[in-house]
């Protein structure tokens, strides 16, 4: 029974690179789709802290601009000790 041309060295490595190259398109569509998971946790990890500060600051009956007041003293008041 014939089996068939055995393949050469060459094809044999080009076969082997066509391979890799597809995996490596797969590995980089992965991880794109990995990166835009991250970039939405990321803003979904942002508005979570917006929404538990502008809860605390309710809570306290502060607004924004009295904390952003209370930072900028505490900074002058940073700044003079120097």
């Amino acid at each position: 029974m014939a089996r068939g041309k055995k393949a050469t060295q060459v094809e044999v490595v080009t076969k082997k690179l066509v391979a890799l190259e597809a995996k490596i398109e797969n590995k980089k569509a992965e991880l794109s789709s990995l990166e835009e998971q991250k970039t939405q946790l990321e803003s979904e990890l942002k508005a979570a802290k917006l929404e538990e500060l502008s809860s605390f600051l309710d809570e306290k009956g502060m607004s924004v601009d009295e904390i952003k007041a209370m930072i900028e003293n505490q900074i002058e008041k940073g700044e003079g000790q120097d």
